[in-house]
């Protein structure tokens, strides 16, 4: 993250996109702009044959709980239309339920060594390059 507090489009590109339930969503693709100013990714789906839909997803920035070394959205549920050319940019609705998120047990008979963030004092996973709350990075 710059120290203005934006990411730059190719520092997104490419991330994993997950839900709150831990579903790997696909890879963004690109950054959209709807015709009224609204920011969103477009999400290239993990396996669009399998649902039968190979068209993009496009949630919205209001819908994305932290950039880190994924997306993590802030619902379980994704399934926005995609973005038409002159269609505003559609999220998916979501349930606003606030949690926190959980790191896996570690494999026995290893202890973890988690990073705790400087800036905002979130405990995130070993081997976490940027803070899953606010996006800071934890390498020193």
């Amino acid at each position: 993250m710059s120290s203005t507090g934006y990411l730059k489009r190719e520092a997104l590109l490419g991330k994993s996109v997950v839900s709150k339930s831990a579903e790997i969503i696909g890879t963004v693709s690109d950054l959209a702009v709807s015709t009224d100013g609204r920011l969103a990714i477009q999400v290239q789906r993990k396996n669009p044959a399998a649902s039968g839909d190979t068209s993009d997803l496009f949630i919205g920035a209001e819908d994305i709980q932290a950039v880190g070394d994924v997306v993590l959205l802030k619902s379980s549920s994704v399934g926005a239309p995609p973005l038409a050319p002159s269609s505003p940019v559609v999220s998916p609705s979501y349930t606003s339920t606030t949690s926190a998120v959980v790191s896996p047990p570690p494999p026995p008979g290893m202890i973890p060594q988690s990073r705790t963030c400087q800036k905002c004092g979130y405990v995130n996973a070993p081997n976490a390059k940027f803070c899953i709350k606010c996006g800071t990075s934890l390498l020193q």
